[in-house]
């Protein structure tokens, strides 16, 4: 999710000195220059001409005695920390401007913001690669940190070279214990996240991404990070002119491309997105604009994202993946992207538009009655396993598929397993695409001791939800009750790649491992477990 949110915070008294400089300070009209062209270098993500720009404000304004001038280059080198990622040097220097003078509604705001994000943050730790810094608070979060670097330093092999640039400093990933610290750090609000389900975000030359265990069954948080460097690098090569549904698209086209893959959507966008062409209910471009988590609803959010994909999709395959570029490089010149796609194409925008419709509907995708959209269900409580959900009294209420379910539920957790999955199963004939029912079916063949039998909805959970972890455990559970073992390991694996938090598939592996004699495979499992168990 792109989300650059570049004008942090500006005071009333610094932006009066860009606009007319403060007669009595010191150099006043050089610090007036220097602090210009420091906004300009922190809005560049050029950090290290912002250091020397900083160096310079605070050296003018150390000569002078003017009060508010020293006001303002502490508030811009507070403002230059925040935007590094040093918080505690951001709360020094904002604490060292509010003893000049009361601070501005703007600069009251970002010291809260400060502090709160200094209380996270302490005593984190953080581990480096070749590339990137992670940050992450002690405890279960460590579990994340070997697997999230190596995806980020496949991630960075591709898509260097996919947008030809280069970053000049470590990459900041900050991975976040819970949601009211990610809004506190990203400037979001609770709605925008509710609404949209973003996770994570671009931002402030970082990454800064939701812990999987803040949610009930984790998220691709690898996938997740690939898809926010991606928009780190198309800022960073084509600045702010690439416009939301191009950043965006690109960033869904390519998030995959560490695994190898481009483009590809899960059957629920496809779904959502054939729906919408057969109705005429696309989102337009300027519907995505400022960010897609403005967006009001889940459902509208994945429809955007599987629409701007194909876009790309359908960029690539007219004129290769050089349209694309050649496109982000006409917005620099000139941000109008109606203008932009007549230049690189040679279509106007409606001819345009039609023919990527055209391009949609031949893609042939299906819509799936009854499929439910992802929402992202923030944990209530410790992460862990993943228990099987409950039927509710509104579910029941509105629809028959749920009243035979809810009997199910009845019957298995009284022990008539068999009796229990023929009731799933008529529940399945009416909701053949539902995910919950899906697994409920499966688990009471698992429960019954018919392995084979839960195989089969459980592998149709997979392919329709593959964002659904509590699907990959349940099946590597069967498979291993079959003695499926290198199977198992896969499905397991996966389970884990969505949420690293549940114990289960590391108990699992863990006994594979030692199977095969596999020493230290088994010990590198049991020290994973241990983490999240601590």
């Amino acid at each position: 999710m792109k989300n650059f949110g570049k004008r942090l915070f500006l005071g009333a008294g610094l932006t009066a000195l860009l606009l007319a400089g403060n007669p009595g300070a010191a150099s006043g009209g050089s610090v007036t220059a220097a602090m210009a062209r420091g906004q300009q270098a922190l809005e560049d993500w050029d950090y290290a001409r912002a250091r020397l720009i900083s160096a310079d404000i605070d050296a003018a304004a150390s000569q002078g005695d003017d009060r508010e001038t020293r006001v303002q280059a502490e508030l811009f080198g507070a403002r230059l920390k925040f935007f590094e990622g040093d918080y505690p040097a951001a709360l020094k220097r904002l604490e060292a401007a509010q003893a000049l003078r009361d601070l501005d509604a703007d600069g009251e705001a970002l010291y809260q913001r400060v502090k709160k994000l200094v209380a996270v943050w302490k005593g984190a730790e953080e581990k480096r690669s070749e590339h990137f810094i992670i940050r992450y608070v002690p405890g279960k979060d460590r579990v994340l940190v070997e697997p999230s670097l190596d995806t980020l330093e496949q991630a960075w092999k591709v898509l260097t070279a996919d947008f030809k640039v280069v970053p000049t400093e470590p990459v900041l990933v900050e991975v976040y214990p819970s949601f009211d610290f990610f809004t506190a750090a990203t400037g979001l609000s609770d709605e925008d996240l509710e609404n949209s389900g973003t996770i994570a975000v671009c931002k402030y030359r970082r990454l800064m991404v939701n812990s999987p265990r803040t949610l009930s069954r984790g998220y691709a948080y690898r996938d997740t990070l690939a898809h926010e460097f991606v928009h780190f690098l198309v800022y960073q090569r084509f600045g702010e002119s690439t416009p939301i549904w191009l950043h965006e698209g690109i960033a869904k086209y390519s998030e995959l491309r560490w695994r190898g893959v481009s483009g590809d959507l899960s059957p629920g966008s496809k779904s959502l997105l054939a729906s919408a062409l057969r109705q005429n209910e696309l989102i337009s471009f300027d519907r995505m604009h400022p960010s897609f988590a403005k967006l009001k609803t889940p459902a509208q959010g994945q429809l955007a994202f599987a629409e701007v994909s194909t876009v790309i999709s359908y960029l690539v395959q007219t004129g290769g993946w050089d349209m694309v570029m050649r496109l982000c490089e006409q917005l620099k010149k000139n941000p109008d992207w109606r203008v932009g796609i007549k230049a690189v194409t040679g279509k106007d925008f409606d001819r345009f538009w039609s023919d990527w419709i055209s391009y949609a509907r031949s893609l042939g995708y299906e819509e799936l009655p009854g499929m439910e959209i992802s929402v992202y269900e923030i944990r209530k409580g410790e992460a862990g396993s993943e228990e099987d959900e409950e039927v509710t009294e509104e579910e029941v209420e509105q629809k028959e598929e749920w009243r035979m379910a809810r009997l199910g539920d009845l019957l298995r957790d009284r022990g008539h397993h068999r009796e229990a999955a023929f009731e799933y199963e008529r529940a399945r004939t009416l909701a053949p695409f539902n995910a919950r029912i899906l697994n409920k079916l499966g688990l009471a063949y698992y429960l019954a001791g018919d392995y084979h039998r839960s195989e089969s909805p459980f592998r149709s959970g997979i392919e329709l939800y593959p964002g659904f972890s509590t699907t990959y455990v349940n099946l590597g559970r069967s498979l291993f009750a079959m003695g499926k073992m290198d199977e198992a390991e896969k499905f397991l694996l996966q389970a884990l790649d969505l949420n690293p938090f549940n114990p289960i598939p590391y108990n699992l592996l863990i006994r594979i491992a030692e199977g095969r004699n596999d020493a230290a495979r088994a010990k590198k499992f049991a020290e994973q477990l241990g983490i999240i168990t601590q």
